[in-house]
């Protein structure tokens, strides 16, 4: 679940980097059904919560106007200026 939301929630936000995280996030869903820790339906079914999670979570402060483009969006900190304005 949670590698479906970071990945989720990256590529969202920061689609040439979140590219990346697709194939690390893929592995690590194969790798808990091949070493048996979980079944199929449990991965299948964290993705989509996570998927949801992230998805909800982007459009809820995307409505609020929080939302950032990247690290040094406008208005993050570190952006060159005070993050107040």
């Amino acid at each position: 679940m949670v590698a479906a939301a970071f990945t989720t929630a990256t590529v969202l936000t920061a689609p040439s980097a979140g590219l990346l995280t697709v194939p690390l996030a893929t592995v690590v869903c194969y790798g808990r059904v091949r070493t048996r820790v979980h079944w199929p339906g449990d991965v299948a079914g964290g993705a989509a919560l996570g998927i949801a999670i992230a998805v909800g979570q982007h459009r809820l402060l995307a409505h609020a106007g929080r939302l950032h483009r990247g690290p040094f969006g406008p208005g993050a900190a570190g952006a060159g200026g005070d993050s107040d304005q």
